[in-house]
Protein backbone atom coordinates (compact mmCIF):
# COMPACT_ATOMS: atom_id res chain seq x y z
CA UNK A 1 0.00 0.00 0.00
CA UNK A 2 2.92 2.16 0.49
CA UNK A 3 3.78 2.00 -2.80
CA UNK A 4 1.06 4.02 -3.92
CA UNK A 5 2.16 6.75 -1.63
CA UNK A 6 5.03 7.58 -4.76
CA UNK A 7 1.67 8.96 -6.80
CA UNK A 8 1.30 11.81 -4.07
CA UNK A 9 4.38 13.24 -5.77
CA UNK A 10 3.34 13.99 -9.65
CA UNK A 11 -0.28 14.95 -7.75
CA UNK A 12 1.31 17.53 -6.10
CA UNK A 13 3.62 18.41 -8.65
CA UNK A 14 0.47 19.30 -10.96
CA UNK A 15 -1.12 21.45 -8.07
CA UNK A 16 1.93 23.59 -8.26
CA UNK A 17 1.67 24.30 -12.07
CA UNK A 18 -2.09 24.07 -11.98
CA UNK A 19 -2.32 26.87 -9.58
CA UNK A 20 0.49 28.49 -11.30
CA UNK A 21 -1.06 28.98 -14.92
CA UNK A 22 -4.46 30.25 -13.31
CA UNK A 23 -3.21 32.27 -11.11
CA UNK A 24 -0.67 34.21 -13.50
CA UNK A 25 -3.35 34.10 -16.85
CA UNK A 26 -6.21 35.87 -14.94
CA UNK A 27 -4.10 38.65 -13.36
CA UNK A 28 -2.77 38.98 -17.19
CA UNK A 29 -6.56 38.95 -17.95
CA UNK A 30 -7.05 42.04 -14.80
CA UNK A 31 -4.40 44.13 -15.92
CA UNK A 32 -6.44 44.46 -19.22
CA UNK A 33 -3.68 42.98 -21.64
CA UNK A 34 -4.42 41.16 -24.50
CA UNK A 35 -5.09 37.75 -25.64
CA UNK A 36 -2.28 37.03 -26.81
CA UNK A 37 -0.55 38.27 -23.98
CA UNK A 38 -2.63 36.32 -21.42
CA UNK A 39 -1.16 32.96 -22.90
CA UNK A 40 2.49 33.97 -22.35
CA UNK A 41 2.22 32.88 -18.76
CA UNK A 42 1.63 29.02 -19.60
CA UNK A 43 3.77 29.48 -23.01
CA UNK A 44 6.42 30.48 -20.72
CA UNK A 45 6.42 28.08 -18.27
CA UNK A 46 6.17 25.00 -21.21
CA UNK A 47 9.45 27.15 -22.94
CA UNK A 48 11.31 26.34 -19.92
CA UNK A 49 9.98 22.73 -19.26
CA UNK A 50 10.28 21.36 -22.89
CA UNK A 51 13.68 23.27 -23.52
CA UNK A 52 15.00 21.88 -20.16
CA UNK A 53 13.49 18.39 -20.48
CA UNK A 54 15.90 17.90 -23.83
CA UNK A 55 18.67 18.09 -21.37
CA UNK A 56 17.28 15.80 -18.72
CA UNK A 57 17.24 12.94 -21.87
CA UNK A 58 20.88 12.97 -21.49
CA UNK A 59 21.40 12.58 -17.89
CA UNK A 60 17.66 10.91 -16.79
CA UNK A 61 18.15 7.42 -15.51
CA UNK A 62 17.36 4.87 -12.33
CA UNK A 63 20.12 6.04 -10.54
CA UNK A 64 20.00 9.79 -10.75
CA UNK A 65 16.26 9.99 -10.86
CA UNK A 66 16.06 10.71 -6.78
CA UNK A 67 18.10 13.48 -6.95
CA UNK A 68 16.46 14.94 -9.98
CA UNK A 69 13.18 14.61 -8.02
CA UNK A 70 14.33 16.60 -4.92
CA UNK A 71 16.40 19.16 -7.72
CA UNK A 72 12.79 19.59 -9.41
CA UNK A 73 10.68 19.99 -6.03
CA UNK A 74 13.84 23.01 -4.67
CA UNK A 75 13.76 24.67 -8.26
CA UNK A 76 9.89 24.73 -8.11
CA UNK A 77 9.85 25.90 -4.65
CA UNK A 78 12.74 28.90 -5.78
CA UNK A 79 10.13 29.64 -8.72
CA UNK A 80 7.14 30.09 -6.19
CA UNK A 81 9.28 32.12 -3.84
CA UNK A 82 10.48 34.40 -6.86
CA UNK A 83 6.81 35.11 -8.20
CA UNK A 84 6.40 36.38 -4.18
CA UNK A 85 9.06 38.88 -3.89
CA UNK A 86 8.94 39.80 -7.29
CA UNK A 87 4.95 39.17 -8.52
CA UNK A 88 4.86 41.99 -11.17
CA UNK A 89 2.54 40.66 -14.26
CA UNK A 90 5.00 41.32 -16.45
CA UNK A 91 7.89 40.15 -14.34
CA UNK A 92 6.40 36.68 -13.23
CA UNK A 93 6.99 35.60 -17.14
CA UNK A 94 10.73 35.24 -15.60
CA UNK A 95 9.58 32.69 -13.08
CA UNK A 96 7.33 31.20 -14.92
CA UNK A 97 10.96 29.75 -16.70
CA UNK A 98 12.17 28.73 -13.60
CA UNK A 99 9.36 26.67 -12.62
CA UNK A 100 9.27 25.03 -15.96
CA UNK A 101 13.03 23.76 -15.53
CA UNK A 102 11.70 22.30 -11.74
CA UNK A 103 8.81 20.75 -13.66
CA UNK A 104 11.43 19.27 -16.65
CA UNK A 105 13.72 17.90 -13.42
CA UNK A 106 10.67 16.21 -11.57
CA UNK A 107 8.56 14.97 -14.47
CA UNK A 108 11.19 13.32 -16.64
CA UNK A 109 12.65 11.18 -13.77
CA UNK A 110 9.81 10.59 -11.78
CA UNK A 111 8.54 8.36 -14.68
CA UNK A 112 11.56 6.57 -14.69
CA UNK A 113 11.14 5.71 -11.17
CA UNK A 114 7.92 4.69 -10.95
CA UNK A 115 8.66 2.01 -13.67
CA UNK A 116 10.99 0.76 -11.69
CA UNK A 117 9.05 0.80 -8.29
CA UNK A 118 6.44 -1.31 -10.30
CA UNK A 119 8.60 -3.40 -12.15
CA UNK A 120 7.02 -7.16 -11.54
CA UNK A 121 4.00 -6.31 -9.86
CA UNK A 122 0.42 -6.80 -11.11
CA UNK A 123 0.00 -5.29 -14.32
CA UNK A 124 3.15 -3.32 -14.63
CA UNK A 125 3.49 -0.35 -16.95
CA UNK A 126 -0.43 -0.16 -17.37
CA UNK A 127 -0.96 0.09 -13.77
CA UNK A 128 1.74 2.62 -13.67
CA UNK A 129 0.49 4.74 -16.45
CA UNK A 130 -3.15 4.63 -15.50
CA UNK A 131 -2.92 5.72 -11.61
CA UNK A 132 0.20 8.17 -12.55
CA UNK A 133 -2.55 9.71 -15.09
CA UNK A 134 -5.30 9.87 -12.28
CA UNK A 135 -2.80 11.10 -9.75
CA UNK A 136 -1.42 14.38 -11.79
CA UNK A 137 -4.99 14.97 -13.50
CA UNK A 138 -6.25 15.19 -10.04
CA UNK A 139 -3.33 17.57 -8.83
CA UNK A 140 -3.57 19.80 -11.98
CA UNK A 141 -7.47 20.42 -11.34
CA UNK A 142 -6.79 20.88 -7.98
CA UNK A 143 -4.56 23.88 -8.61
CA UNK A 144 -7.16 25.83 -10.35
CA UNK A 145 -9.80 24.82 -7.41
CA UNK A 146 -8.00 25.64 -4.70
CA UNK A 147 -6.42 29.00 -5.93
CA UNK A 148 -10.15 29.66 -7.53
CA UNK A 149 -11.67 29.27 -3.93
CA UNK A 150 -8.89 30.70 -2.20
CA UNK A 151 -8.29 33.79 -4.03
CA UNK A 152 -12.24 34.14 -4.68
CA UNK A 153 -14.01 33.85 -1.43
CA UNK A 154 -11.19 33.92 1.51
CA UNK A 155 -9.06 36.38 0.26
CA UNK A 156 -9.78 38.34 -2.57
CA UNK A 157 -7.42 40.57 -2.81
CA UNK A 158 -4.34 38.82 -2.03
CA UNK A 159 -5.09 35.35 -1.84
CA UNK A 160 -2.92 34.71 -4.67
CA UNK A 161 0.12 35.31 -2.58
CA UNK A 162 -1.19 32.63 0.00
CA UNK A 163 -1.29 29.91 -3.27
CA UNK A 164 2.08 30.46 -4.09
CA UNK A 165 3.03 29.60 -0.29
CA UNK A 166 1.28 26.32 -0.61
CA UNK A 167 3.08 25.88 -3.63
CA UNK A 168 6.28 26.50 -1.78
CA UNK A 169 5.72 23.98 0.67
CA UNK A 170 4.30 20.85 -1.83
CA UNK A 171 7.82 21.43 -3.50
CA UNK A 172 9.35 21.41 -0.38
CA UNK A 173 7.45 18.22 0.55
CA UNK A 174 8.27 16.84 -2.85
CA UNK A 175 12.05 17.47 -2.46
CA UNK A 176 12.16 15.55 0.83
CA UNK A 177 9.78 13.00 0.84
CA UNK A 178 11.48 10.87 -2.25
CA UNK A 179 14.21 9.59 -0.22
CA UNK A 180 12.22 7.61 2.44
CA UNK A 181 9.89 6.36 -0.33
CA UNK A 182 12.94 4.93 -2.56
CA UNK A 183 14.09 2.98 0.22
CA UNK A 184 10.78 1.59 1.12
CA UNK A 185 10.61 0.63 -2.44
CA UNK A 186 14.08 -0.96 -2.18
CA UNK A 187 12.79 -2.71 0.54
CA UNK A 188 10.02 -4.15 -1.25
CA UNK A 189 11.40 -5.64 -4.49
CA UNK A 190 14.06 -7.18 -1.88
CA UNK A 191 10.94 -9.53 -1.18
CA UNK A 192 10.58 -12.75 -2.80
CA UNK A 193 8.76 -13.03 -5.95
CA UNK A 194 6.65 -15.86 -4.94
CA UNK A 195 5.06 -13.86 -1.82
CA UNK A 196 3.82 -11.05 -3.65
CA UNK A 197 0.54 -11.24 -4.78
CA UNK A 198 -0.52 -10.65 -8.26
CA UNK A 199 -4.19 -10.49 -9.15
CA UNK A 200 -3.15 -11.65 -12.73
CA UNK A 201 -0.81 -12.41 -14.85
CA UNK A 202 1.21 -9.58 -16.52
CA UNK A 203 0.49 -8.67 -19.91
CA UNK A 204 4.07 -9.75 -22.53
CA UNK A 205 4.06 -6.45 -24.92
CA UNK A 206 7.23 -7.05 -26.03
CA UNK A 207 6.36 -8.45 -29.61
CA UNK A 208 4.00 -5.55 -30.37
CA UNK A 209 5.58 -2.78 -32.44
CA UNK A 210 7.08 0.68 -30.93
CA UNK A 211 4.40 2.72 -31.69
CA UNK A 212 6.26 5.78 -29.22
CA UNK A 213 6.02 8.11 -31.95
CA UNK A 214 2.23 7.25 -32.78
CA UNK A 215 1.86 8.13 -28.60
CA UNK A 216 4.11 11.62 -29.49
CA UNK A 217 1.87 12.29 -32.54
CA UNK A 218 -1.94 11.63 -31.02
CA UNK A 219 -0.74 13.45 -28.09
CA UNK A 220 1.01 16.25 -29.42
CA UNK A 221 -2.76 17.16 -31.05
CA UNK A 222 -3.96 16.43 -27.79
CA UNK A 223 -1.68 18.70 -26.03
CA UNK A 224 -2.29 21.69 -28.23
CA UNK A 225 -6.29 21.44 -27.71
CA UNK A 226 -5.55 21.06 -24.27
CA UNK A 227 -3.62 23.85 -24.22
CA UNK A 228 -5.80 25.88 -25.99
CA UNK A 229 -8.48 25.57 -23.01
CA UNK A 230 -6.30 26.28 -20.34
CA UNK A 231 -5.18 29.67 -21.91
CA UNK A 232 -7.60 30.89 -24.36
CA UNK A 233 -10.55 29.79 -22.75
CA UNK A 234 -9.85 32.16 -19.46
CA UNK A 235 -10.58 35.20 -22.41
CA UNK A 236 -13.61 33.72 -23.80
CA UNK A 237 -15.05 33.11 -20.09
CA UNK A 238 -14.49 36.94 -19.56
CA UNK A 239 -16.14 37.95 -22.80
CA UNK A 240 -19.05 35.60 -22.25
CA UNK A 241 -19.43 36.53 -18.67
CA UNK A 242 -18.46 33.36 -16.69
CA UNK A 243 -17.12 34.24 -12.90
CA UNK A 244 -13.93 34.21 -12.08
CA UNK A 245 -15.25 30.69 -8.99
CA UNK A 246 -17.11 29.51 -12.37
CA UNK A 247 -13.83 29.18 -14.64
CA UNK A 248 -12.04 28.07 -11.83
CA UNK A 249 -13.88 25.29 -11.42
CA UNK A 250 -14.43 24.34 -14.93
CA UNK A 251 -10.45 24.35 -15.55
CA UNK A 252 -10.58 21.58 -12.36
CA UNK A 253 -13.18 19.68 -14.25
CA UNK A 254 -11.30 19.43 -17.15
CA UNK A 255 -8.47 17.61 -15.18
CA UNK A 256 -10.90 15.79 -12.46
CA UNK A 257 -12.82 14.13 -15.51
CA UNK A 258 -9.50 13.44 -17.08
CA UNK A 259 -8.23 11.70 -13.50
CA UNK A 260 -11.35 9.49 -13.16
CA UNK A 261 -11.32 8.07 -16.79
CA UNK A 262 -7.28 7.41 -16.13
CA UNK A 263 -8.01 5.61 -13.42
CA UNK A 264 -10.62 3.24 -15.26
CA UNK A 265 -8.10 2.24 -17.45
CA UNK A 266 -6.08 0.34 -14.56
CA UNK A 267 -7.53 -2.66 -16.38
CA UNK A 268 -6.32 -1.77 -19.94
CA UNK A 269 -4.56 -4.54 -22.12
CA UNK A 270 -5.13 -3.87 -25.43
CA UNK A 271 -7.19 -0.88 -26.51
CA UNK A 272 -4.46 0.95 -27.35
CA UNK A 273 -3.07 -1.13 -29.95
CA UNK A 274 -6.41 -1.08 -31.52
CA UNK A 275 -7.86 1.41 -34.21
CA UNK A 276 -11.80 1.71 -32.67
CA UNK A 277 -10.84 2.22 -29.45
CA UNK A 278 -8.75 4.95 -30.26
CA UNK A 279 -11.39 6.47 -32.85
CA UNK A 280 -14.10 7.01 -30.23
CA UNK A 281 -11.37 8.46 -27.58
CA UNK A 282 -10.72 10.74 -30.56
CA UNK A 283 -14.22 11.45 -31.26
CA UNK A 284 -14.92 12.56 -27.44
CA UNK A 285 -12.13 15.01 -28.37
CA UNK A 286 -13.96 16.49 -31.48
CA UNK A 287 -17.45 17.09 -29.28
CA UNK A 288 -15.77 18.46 -26.46
CA UNK A 289 -13.68 21.14 -28.78
CA UNK A 290 -16.65 22.15 -30.40
CA UNK A 291 -19.03 22.62 -26.72
CA UNK A 292 -16.12 25.00 -25.91
CA UNK A 293 -16.62 26.65 -29.70
CA UNK A 294 -20.35 26.80 -29.37
CA UNK A 295 -20.94 27.30 -25.93
CA UNK A 296 -22.45 30.21 -24.01
CA UNK A 297 -23.32 29.28 -20.51
CA UNK A 298 -21.95 27.91 -17.58
CA UNK A 299 -23.60 24.25 -18.41
CA UNK A 300 -22.71 23.87 -21.60
CA UNK A 301 -18.32 23.98 -20.70
CA UNK A 302 -19.14 21.70 -17.41
CA UNK A 303 -20.53 19.50 -19.95
CA UNK A 304 -17.61 19.60 -22.53
CA UNK A 305 -14.87 19.76 -19.67
CA UNK A 306 -16.14 16.12 -18.65
CA UNK A 307 -16.46 14.52 -22.37
CA UNK A 308 -12.91 16.49 -23.24
CA UNK A 309 -11.76 14.76 -20.13
CA UNK A 310 -12.42 11.43 -21.47
CA UNK A 311 -10.68 12.23 -24.33
CA UNK A 312 -7.20 13.88 -22.83
CA UNK A 313 -7.40 10.88 -20.11
CA UNK A 314 -6.69 8.32 -23.48
CA UNK A 315 -4.45 10.14 -25.69
CA UNK A 316 -2.09 11.14 -22.64
CA UNK A 317 -2.24 7.42 -21.40
CA UNK A 318 -1.22 6.57 -24.60
CA UNK A 319 1.52 8.70 -24.49
CA UNK A 320 2.83 7.43 -21.63
CA UNK A 321 2.13 3.54 -22.50
CA UNK A 322 4.06 3.78 -25.20
CA UNK A 323 7.39 5.32 -23.93
CA UNK A 324 7.49 3.58 -21.07
CA UNK A 325 6.53 -0.05 -22.13
CA UNK A 326 9.85 -0.11 -24.64
CA UNK A 327 12.02 -2.18 -22.24
CA UNK A 328 15.25 -0.35 -23.31
CA UNK A 329 14.23 3.28 -24.63
CA UNK A 330 11.63 4.46 -22.06
CA UNK A 331 14.31 6.67 -20.32
CA UNK A 332 15.17 8.49 -23.25
CA UNK A 333 11.16 8.21 -24.26
CA UNK A 334 10.06 9.74 -21.33
CA UNK A 335 11.97 12.42 -21.44
CA UNK A 336 10.69 13.20 -25.25
CA UNK A 337 6.86 13.27 -24.04
CA UNK A 338 8.42 16.19 -21.53
CA UNK A 339 9.25 18.45 -24.53
CA UNK A 340 6.13 16.80 -26.38
CA UNK A 341 3.76 18.52 -24.00
CA UNK A 342 6.02 21.63 -23.33
CA UNK A 343 6.75 22.21 -27.26
CA UNK A 344 3.02 22.18 -27.66
CA UNK A 345 2.31 23.94 -24.95
CA UNK A 346 4.52 26.98 -26.34
CA UNK A 347 2.59 27.12 -29.32
CA UNK A 348 -0.69 26.18 -28.79
CA UNK A 349 -1.68 29.52 -26.22
CA UNK A 350 0.93 31.59 -29.04
CA UNK A 351 -1.43 30.69 -32.08
CA UNK A 352 -4.45 30.73 -30.05
CA UNK A 353 -4.09 34.13 -28.77
CA UNK A 354 -3.03 35.40 -31.89
CA UNK A 355 -6.08 33.50 -33.99
CA UNK A 356 -8.15 35.77 -31.45
CA UNK A 357 -7.24 38.83 -31.92
CA UNK A 358 -6.82 38.51 -35.58
CA UNK A 359 -10.13 37.23 -35.92
CA UNK A 360 -11.86 38.97 -32.64
CA UNK A 361 -13.15 35.69 -32.16
CA UNK A 362 -12.49 33.94 -29.34
CA UNK A 363 -14.30 30.41 -30.41
CA UNK A 364 -11.98 30.44 -33.62
CA UNK A 365 -9.12 28.11 -31.50
CA UNK A 366 -11.67 25.66 -30.58
CA UNK A 367 -12.24 25.55 -34.19
CA UNK A 368 -8.92 24.85 -35.81
CA UNK A 369 -8.66 22.32 -32.47
CA UNK A 370 -11.35 19.86 -33.67
CA UNK A 371 -10.25 20.08 -37.07
CA UNK A 372 -6.70 18.88 -35.88
CA UNK A 373 -8.48 16.38 -33.54
CA UNK A 374 -10.47 14.93 -36.47
CA UNK A 375 -6.94 14.59 -38.92
CA UNK A 376 -4.98 12.44 -36.36
CA UNK A 377 -7.70 10.13 -36.54
CA UNK A 378 -7.04 9.26 -40.28
CA UNK A 379 -3.22 8.41 -39.05
CA UNK A 380 -5.02 6.24 -36.26
CA UNK A 381 -6.91 3.91 -38.32
CA UNK A 382 -4.30 3.61 -41.35
CA UNK A 383 -1.48 2.56 -38.82
CA UNK A 384 -3.24 0.46 -36.44
CA UNK A 385 -5.79 -0.91 -38.57
CA UNK A 386 -3.59 -4.52 -39.02
CA UNK A 387 -2.27 -4.93 -36.03
CA UNK A 388 -4.12 -8.17 -33.53
CA UNK A 389 -2.64 -7.71 -30.69
CA UNK A 390 -4.00 -10.56 -29.03
CA UNK A 391 -2.28 -12.39 -31.97
CA UNK A 392 0.95 -11.36 -30.77
CA UNK A 393 2.90 -14.07 -27.79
Amino acid sequence: MLRFLIFLLPAMADVILGALVFIATVRMVNSGASAFACTLPATVWALGHSFFAGFVSRINNLRRAPALITAGGLVMGVGNLLLIVAPAPSIQLFWALVIGLGSALFFCSFQVFMKAADRNVHAGVVRSTAIYGFAWSCGLASGPFIASFIWGYLAPVDGWLYCYWINISLALIIAVAIWPLKHYIERFHQIPEAVKVRSRPPVDYSGLPDLAWLGWLTAGIGCLTIALIRTVFPYKAKVVHISKEDLGLIMAVVSYSQGFFSLLLLKSRYWMYKAVPMMLVSLCGIIGMVLFWCGTNTWVFYVGAVIYGLYSAGFFFCLVFHSLVHPEKSGKYVSWNEVIVGFTSIVAPLAGGFLVDITQNPDSPFIVGAVLILGIIGVQIFTLRKINPESVK
